[in-house]
């Protein structure tokens, strides 16, 4: 699949999910019944030449890092992408600031050496549907 597809799916996922959130303001969004999230999508880091042992100690520890903000009651949704594209995967965090969830993200051992990388987006969607 390409990016330009990649970006389109994407985009129709997300918009669907919040429809109801276009044209208002946060407080007219949650007030309304729509809550937000944080949207983080893991791209390809610019380190990923690592040794198999060491790739795969890594992804033990990223694996345990999300375990542990879903024990916290932060992480509703995380899962990788099943292509071996520049996009590795993406989390959905109920975490309420941008730099609450950098925070977090920067304590993924994947993205401290580097085989991964993030873009992190506020999200809505209406209260009651899969996550709290």
């Amino acid at each position: 699949m390409n990016y330009i597809k990649k970006i389109t799916i994407a985009t129709l996922l997300l918009s669907a999910a919040s429809i109801k959130s276009y044209g208002q303001t946060s407080a007219d969004s949650i007030s309304n019944g729509l809550k937000q999230y944080m949207f983080v999508m893991y791209t390809k880091g610019n380190n990923r030449n690592h040794d198999s042992t060491t790739a795969q100690r890594i992804q033990t520890q990223h694996l345990n890092h999300l375990d542990s903000l879903h024990a916290l009651g932060l992480l509703n949704v995380a899962g990788p992408f099943m292509e071996d594209g520049d996009w590795r995967g993406l989390l959905v965090l109920d975490v309420p600031t941008k730099e609450e969830v950098e925070a977090l993200v920067k304590k993924d051992p994947a993205v401290i050496a580097g085989r991964l990388n993030y873009v992190i987006l506020p999200w809505m969607t209406q209260k009651g549907n899969c996550f709290r």
